[in-house]
């Protein structure tokens, strides 16, 4: 937000985002953002509220709350390791198409006729309701 404000305000933001980012320092590993990943999922409040809230409608009256609370656990964490690096992956290869210039006049485009026509839309729903 500031690089745009900063952009239309005196031009220091202008030209392309360097691709793939500068590592800061000279030690940087694949250790570092794992790390933060972790602790940042670690302490959300988020994950054991959905967690608290949603498996115990999944065990049935009369078994064994944890072996089943286990399982379910397990599921979403497996399901996790393959969803997350698939949107990675996916992140990774749209990012680099993306950057294409012909490909950001395209999706600019659309994303422009499409929000056109829900605007023209909301305007004549007033006419429509009539």
């Amino acid at each position: 937000m500031s690089c745009t404000w900063e952009r239309g305000r005196c031009g220091r933001c202008a030209g392309p985002v360097p691709w793939p980012p500068k590592p800061r320092g000279t030690g940087s590993s694949a250790v570092r953002p794992l790390r933060q990943g972790f602790v940042t999922n670690a302490l959300n409040p988020k994950a054991p509220i959905t967690f608290l809230s949603l498996l115990p409608q999944f065990v049935p009256a009369g078994s064994p709350a944890l072996p089943r609370t286990l399982l379910l656990a397990l599921i979403v964490v497996v399901l996790a390791l393959l969803w997350f690096p698939a949107v990675a992956l996916l992140v990774d290869r749209l990012g680099r198409w993306l950057r294409e210039p012909r490909a950001a006049r395209a999706v600019e485009g659309v994303t422009g006729a499409a929000l056109t026509l829900l605007g023209v839309l909301l305007l004549l729903e007033p006419l429509r309701a009539a």
